[in-house]
């Protein structure tokens, strides 16, 4: 007797397992179809990601190797990023990062954290911003590229962080971006960010 109430915890776990591998699949699906609809207008290539992992997008990104991939944190409450990856190996980077004015954002600047303030007024109450060289972030924050940063703040999630990771760029945008036209809005803006990027580093930095 006591056979009956495992055997029907093991086959509603894995009738639980069944279902959550066939939406996973089905997201994945979904996703990857999106990357594929755009792939020709970057002459990109889609991979598949495989049984862990989502797909994603490999491309030319202004002539620098760019990769656009979904990515959800660990844990039970998962958060969900759409990110924008851009190698920069071999070329004479400066450090920066932009991401939202929040709490904790707040709380670093009371203990001295450094916050880059650029003389935009809306922009400096908006984000908090850190770099090195200051001169270099500076120069790249034009009003035209903060515009753009201000555009992806404000597409859908409100917010977006610009970060430079090791030897990439990274754009990461909260929520996962499904939908073609989205995903080059997304694209377009950040190349307004990038083209600044490029133009400041071969100009020394």
């Amino acid at each position: 007797m006591e056979l009956i109430p495992c055997f029907c915890f093991a086959t509603m776990f894995i009738g639980i397992f069944t279902l959550v591998f066939l939406y996973s699949k089905h997201v994945k699906k979904q996703l990857a179809a999106t990357l594929m609809s755009i792939a020709p207008k970057v002459q990109g290539e889609v991979q598949p990601g495989g049984f862990f992992g989502n797909p994603r997008l490999l491309f030319s990104y202004l002539g620098a190797p760019g990769r656009l991939e979904f990515y959800s944190t660990g844990g039970k409450h998962k958060t969900y990023y759409t990110q924008l990856f851009i190698d920069l190996t071999g070329l004479p980077m400066f450090a920066f990062r932009v991401s939202p004015e929040g709490f904790l954002g707040k709380i670093g600047k009371f203990f001295g954290g450094q916050d880059i303030q650029i003389g935009n007024q809306p922009f400096d109450d908006a984000f908090v911003i850190k770099g090195e060289p200051e001169q270099a972030v500076c120069r790249l924050l034009q009003p035209h590229v903060c515009q753009a940063i201000f555009a992806l703040r404000q597409f859908r999630s409100q917010h977006i962080e610009i970060a430079t990771v090791g030897n990439q760029l990274r754009f990461r945008k909260l929520q996962w971006i499904r939908d073609a036209e989205g995903l080059g809005y997304f694209l377009d803006q950040a190349e307004v960010v990038f083209r600044q990027y490029l133009m400041d580093i071969a100009q020394g930095g």
